[in-house]
């Protein structure tokens, strides 16, 4: 997919999100794991009927060849992905399906935000530039 100038490399498999875009995400059912992280903070939104986990990281600005062949919408069986211009920016969004704990994933230039059910707990260890995110 591509996003602004930008390819991102997305791929699925049984259980598992994958998404290259200057950092790795790997998303599973209740564990997230980022590579390339270089921050990470934690905050409630809607009166705390939502987190959100931001994961920060350095933008890689390497151009989109142009003879790959990008799209701007895909449906798997595990998410929906939508690549989105903006007067901000663009975006990445991810709407996962119901086996994952995390509602969607929101991917910009250099941050990355999970939003999740407020109620559940969010347990972060910390690696240098790996953060594993442990929802429970």
């Amino acid at each position: 997919m591509k996003l602004e100038n930008r390819c991102i490399e997305i791929s699925v498999g049984g259980d598992v999100i994958q998404i290259e875009s200057g950092l790795t995400l790997e998303l599973r059912q209740r564990i997230i794991t980022a590579t390339g992280v270089t921050g990470y903070s934690i905050h409630e939104i809607r009166s705390g009927k939502k987190k959100v986990v931001y994961l920060y990281y350095q933008s890689n600005n390497t151009a989109c060849p142009e003879q790959v062949k990008t799209q701007d919408e895909v449906s798997t069986h595990l998410a929906s992905f939508r690549s989105i211009k903006t007067r901000v920016g663009g975006f990445l969004t991810i709407i996962t399906s119901g086996q994952f704990i995390v509602d969607y994933v929101v991917i910009g230039e250099r941050e990355v935000a999970i939003v999740i059910p407020g109620k559940r707990q969010v347990y972060i260890e910390e690696n240098k530039n790996v953060v594993t995110i442990y929802i429970v």
